[in-house]
């Protein structure tokens, strides 16, 4: 199968010295996938080619990579159309105005943000913002947690 050829050949290309670590191989194989689906292609030649790249998954006994290299794929390809993920963590969801924190933080990074409003009852008060691979705790508790680390050091 020529895909088959393809697909190594990208992940020959993008193979880290330490291939063996977990998250480079995620890394990498998730490379590969954004390559190979890069190009203008009708929906049936994009099923081919996942399907290609799932049975080289496998031979490379690497299936059970599937969630983080579909996550990590999902990341690289939003990054390359300039869209950025975004989770907001706070006690009651109806409190937050969800198109006007996305447009705030859509401007403060001149990208496109897709917000996802998660309610979480062990929110006090605060809020915890999962942007992309970065974590921003303005939570209560961590707030807390903070002061009491630096009034014990």
């Amino acid at each position: 199968m020529l895909w088959i050829k393809t697909l190594n050949v990208a992940l020959q290309r993008r193979r880290c010295v330490n291939f063996d670590i977990m998250k480079n191989a995620v890394d990498t194989y998730a490379r590969a996938l954004c390559e190979v689906l890069s190009d203008d292609l009708n929906e049936k030649e994009i099923e081919r080619r996942i399907d290609s790249f799932v049975v080289l998954i496998r031979e490379k006994h690497a299936l059970h990579l599937g969630d983080r290299i579909i996550g990590r794929f999902v990341s690289l390809f939003n990054e390359k159309l300039g869209v950025v993920q975004a989770d907001l963590t706070v006690r009651d969801s109806k409190s937050v105005d969800v198109k006007v924190v996305q447009e705030a933080l859509s401007k403060r990074l001149n990208k496109t943000v897709e917000l996802s409003v998660i309610a979480d009852a062990s929110v006090v008060g605060g809020a915890r913002l999962h942007l992309g691979d970065h974590l921003y705790d303005n939570t209560i508790k961590n707030r807390l947690s903070q002061l009491q680390q630096q009034l014990t050091a």
